[in-house]
């Protein structure tokens, strides 16, 4: 269960993203521990090829099972921490590790970055605070490692995965920097490409992220003694029936 807290000290590149697509009041809920999000496999695999591949803390540990149908497997997985995966999603992960490795671009950027850096940066009053994948030490450069197991749609869906708001917030923290996306596909035959941002990709990003630090602007002014008061999950509340949002051809 997420622990609770009554106020907001900083916002995310995960917690905009939150804001952009599924309003405030469920993006702070989330922040705030009103809400438990679940992730999926996917999700878990992603986190194992960062660990691999550039370090970290994500817990996780191969199954001795083939399922947890019997009570010695059921009893065993209920005292593991972290994500659970087979050994046969081992093999895959452990041959989109060595691809990366093996791309000679995502080398140079693994080599020539600081993994794993936790950052911090202000947009006005607004405290920003980001885990960056890799960061040069003079802040010029930074990526992000994303996996998928559709590799050929990237560059298409990246937009639609607001991966330009991610690239806006974490230009914040470099210097006048270049981001890099280091793709890794997820299944065979595990291809590896580099993707630069051109700037009216960033532009695109900015734009949300303004989106995102407006709506915090106006949640704060709504009342109560802290953020925790304020947040209200009657989505489009409105002051009477000609306010109300009207649904068309959204297509």
């Amino acid at each position: 269960m997420t622990t609770q807290t009554e106020n907001i000290d900083h916002l995310s590149y995960s917690t905009c993203k939150k804001i952009y697509r599924k309003g405030i009041d469920y993006a702070l809920g989330t922040k705030l521990g009103l809400i438990d999000e679940t992730y999926g496999q996917a999700a878990d695999i992603g986190n194992i090829i960062h660990n691999l591949v550039l370090g970290g803390t994500f817990q996780w540990t191969v199954s001795p099972y083939k399922d947890f149908k019997s009570n010695e497997a059921k009893e065993w997985k209920a005292n593991q921490v972290g994500a659970i995966i087979k050994e046969s999603e081992l093999e895959g992960i452990k041959k989109v590790a060595v691809a990366i490795g093996g791309h000679p671009l995502a080398k140079e950027l693994i080599e020539l970055c600081d993994l794993e850096q936790k950052l911090e940066g202000n947009i006005g009053s607004v405290k920003f605070v980001g885990c960056a994948d890799g960061i040069s030490k003079d802040r010029k450069t930074i990526f992000d490692l994303k996996t998928t197991a559709q590799f050929d749609q990237f560059k298409w869906q990246a937009f639609k995965n607001d991966y330009d708001l991610q690239a806006s917030v974490y230009s914040l923290f470099g210097d006048n920097c270049e981001y890099f996306f280091v793709v890794a596909e997820t299944v065979a035959p595990f291809r590896v490409q580099v993707f630069g941002t051109a700037q009216e990709f960033i532009e695109g990003g900015d734009r949300k992220l303004q989106k995102t630090i407006d709506a915090f602007d106006r949640f704060r002014l709504r009342p109560g003694a802290n953020d925790l008061e304020r947040i209200s999950f009657n989505v489009g509340e409105t002051q009477n029936l000609n306010q109300v949002e009207q649904l068309g051809d959204f297509s």
